[in-house]
This record gives C-alpha cells, structure tokens and sequence, in this order.
C-alpha cells in the first residue's frame, strides 16, 4: 500500500492506492476480495497516523471467484504534501556495468523536494530507502524504486543510466 497524503476530506485516505497479489504474484481483481476494515482513529486521521486496513476474500455467493479464502491485512501511512516523496525531483549519477547487478549509494542521490521558499533535501539512509532494481545487470536504462521513510513517504520510481566498463 501507498501511503496517504493527508486530506481535510471526510474518509478521503480510503481512497488509498494498494494493489493486492496471489503468492504466485498474480493480481488479484476487486471481484476476489472486500475491505472489511479500517483502523483509522477518525474520519480525517493526521500525518503521522499509520491505518491498517483487513481485506477478506469474497466466495462465490457474493459474485467472488471462490478462488481465496482467509484475511489479509494491509497498512499505509497518512504524511503531509510537502513529505510526499513522489514530489521529490531525484538525478542519480552515471554508472558503469562491471560484470555484476549495479546498485546504488548515498552518493549517487541529488534529491530535493520544493517548498514555496525553500526545498527539503532528504538523504538516502535517513529519509528514504531504496525498494527495488530493474534493468540493473546490463549497460543500459535501469530504474530504481524509491520509498521514502521517517517524516517522509510515497514511491518514487527513477531512471538511471549504466555505461559499459571500458
């Protein structure tokens, strides 16, 4: 689950983006399962709150495939715009391939959020980790998916180039 940015809107974290997926990774549709729960403490839950939310899988008397069954149970939390990592503008340094899957540094990072007198420059380690690589074992466009963590949140997927070694 995505986390939220925070909404003076009634209920409006329940629009939270999530995607749900079988254990062999297939996605699951709307029609296999219902939300049956959410633990948010009131109807505008403040950043900083984390919500748990209990999905259950649908049968078939409720037009459910039948294909699940049982709970599973998801958390996101609620952060203020200016922490959306999704707003973060991010350059990472060239890299070179050298026979083994690249991965990156702190060094590599140039991040900066925009404030409207200012701009946040969260560090790697500290205010954002890295979730996952694609297309980091050969020269080429890789991308990198970025979360961020503490006071900050959301995804940010990136772009990086890999040269080949000389």
């Amino acid at each position: 689950m995505d986390d939220f940015v925070y909404s003076k809107k009634a209920d409006a974290y329940k629009k939270v983006k999530y995607t749900l997926t079988d254990r062999s990774g297939r996605k699951l549709d709307k029609k296999d399962y219902k939300i049956t729960g959410w633990t948010a403490v009131s109807s505008r839950p403040k950043p900083g709150t984390c919500v748990e939310v209990t999905f259950e899988a649908k049968d078939r008397k409720e037009k459910g495939t039948g294909a699940y069954e049982g709970l599973i149970y998801g958390s996101f939390r609620v952060i203020e715009d200016i922490h959306s990592f999704s707003r973060a503008k991010v350059k990472i340094a060239e890299k070179t391939y050298e026979g083994h899957p690249v991965t990156l540094e702190a060094k590599d990072f140039t991040v900066s959020i925009k404030q409207q007198d200012a701009a946040l420059t969260p560090v790697y380690g500290e205010d954002f980790e890295i979730v996952s690589y694609q297309n980091n074992n050969k020269a080429g466009t890789a991308k990198v998916t970025l979360r961020g963590t503490g006071s900050y949140g959301g995804l940010k997927t990136v772009s990086f180039k890999i040269r080949k070694s000389d």
